[in-house]
């Protein structure tokens, strides 16, 4: 059966975060490759859409996941029209339907896993809703979708539909935690980083 995952947004930083992995810690876990393909059917700006994907890659390489994007439409019909390779994911940027009364409580992204399978391949975020959340709670919004596509992604590559009470995973984020911008409100848990290594490591057997 397919579940969607929702991240949502009760009200919706300042700054960027940086994430620094000890070189130490490289040489102990190698790094797990996955390339996802990046379907922006709203056309962002390059550097708005490589700010928010550089965000979300930042993210990812903290639980060792080092990520390759393949842009939609840029890369041209044939490859963006052709089936997935094994181990490939997409991600989705949408803008909903609606104006932003009625985005209120409504989830910034989402994820569709299988749970029966264990798999999941496609991830969704939602522009309008984000950037709207974003300049509500005052904060930046293209690291806040980078950080709606690193918890998708969570999901995806994982193949799990949960939430954490703490952490980047959890379900609901407040404009008071995105304007403290405390780091531990958006890094991956060891948990994250053991879920997405044993579902990579599951895909390549």
């Amino acid at each position: 059966m397919a579940i969607t995952t929702f991240l949502s947004a009760a009200s919706m930083f300042l700054g960027a975060v940086s994430f620094t992995i000890p070189s130490a810690a490289l040489h102990s876990r190698a790094m797990m490759a996955t390339q996802v393909r990046v379907y922006d059917n709203v056309g962002l700006r390059a550097d708005d859409r490589d700010r928010a994907l550089e965000a979300a890659a930042d993210l990812l390489a903290t639980v060792f996941v080092a990520v390759t994007w393949r842009h939609c439409p840029a890369e041209g019909q044939v490859f963006c029209s052709s089936e997935l390779a094994a181990g490939e994911r997409v991600i989705r940027i949408l803008n909903s339907a609606g104006s932003p009364l009625s985005w209120e409580d409504k989830p910034l992204g989402s994820a569709v896993v299988d749970v029966e399978t264990s798999s999941s391949v496609l991830a969704t975020a939602y522009l309008n809703r984000t950037e709207s959340n974003a300049v509500r709670c005052g904060v930046d919004p293209y690291l806040l979708l980078g950080r709606v596509l690193a918890h998708e992604l969570r999901h995806v590559l994982s193949a799990e539909p949960g939430h954490s009470a703490v952490g980047l995973m959890r379900e609901t984020w407040t404009c008071g935690e995105l304007r403290a911008n405390r780091p531990e409100d958006w890094s991956f848990l060891a948990s994250d980083r053991s879920a997405i290594r044993k579902s990579l490591v599951r895909d390549t057997r």
